[in-house]
């Protein structure tokens, strides 16, 4: 594993998922959010939507800093019901 801070910590209704991801780029997709508003990456917009408890909407391209190409960036809510 590269050198850096490595990790993004994900809780799916009581189970802690770790995952490895850089610190730079996880600050760099959550910068936009505004206030209590979560975002995410296409692959884990995928995982959520497998999941099926989680509402996601946006699916807006944006350009990451330090990422190459661009990348969709997903609002995340809860399902209601």
């Amino acid at each position: 594993m590269p050198a850096g801070a490595w990790i993004t910590i994900v809780v799916l209704a009581g189970s802690l998922t770790i995952a490895l991801a850089p610190l730079r780029i996880t600050a760099r997709v959550a910068a936009p959010a505004s206030g209590g508003e979560i975002l995410v990456t296409q692959p884990v917009a995928d995982d959520l939507a497998a999941y099926g408890r989680f509402r996601l909407s946006g699916g807006e391209p944006a350009e990451l800093r330090g990422v190459p190409g661009e990348c969709t960036l997903w609002r995340v809510g809860r399902r209601r019901g």
